[in-house]
């Protein structure tokens, strides 16, 4: 009988600790995963490294994974970076590896775009405060030494 009144949605038998969860403040319900955590930079390092072993891989006509990537047979880009990042302790998913790219390529783009305009180098992202930047729609932080790896 229990198992009747709590078959009905809204039922009052609902614990706090599901209304913490049903109420996220987008609105949005809270059952899907839970964030991932930020990206270090030494996993950004090993993400850039990964992408750049792929590429080079495909580049050279290869269309199954070299040896350094560990295995014979064929993957998808991206699932390529991120067993290459296993391979060295960086635990990320594919679609990690790819969103973190993609976001690694529009904020290092806005920075570039940014760098061509200038007047001076008092206005160069570089010297700039975080809250500058937020005012002027670039990145709030972006690792220099990405930047030149990058390159």
């Amino acid at each position: 009988m229990a198992l009747d009144s709590n078959k009905h949605e809204g039922a009052s038998s609902t614990t706090p600790d599901q209304v913490d969860r049903q109420q996220v403040p987008n609105g949005s319900s809270d059952d899907r995963a839970k964030r991932h955590p930020r990206w270090t930079r030494h996993e950004t390092f090993v993400l850039i490294e990964g992408k750049k072993v792929v590429e080079n891989a495909v580049q050279k006509g290869r269309s199954r994974s070299s040896s350094a990537l560990g295995s014979d047979h064929f993957e998808p880009k991206w699932d390529l970076v991120s067993s290459y990042c296993k391979q060295r302790g960086v635990s990320r998913e594919p679609v990690q590896c790819r969103k973190r790219w993609s976001n690694l390529l529009v904020d290092f783009k806005k920075i570039r775009n940014w760098e061509s305009q200038i007047k001076g180098a008092a206005e160069s992202f570089w010297v700039m405060r975080n809250d500058v930047r937020k005012e002027r729609k670039l990145p709030g932080f972006f690792d220099r030494e990405v930047r030149w790896v990058r390159k």
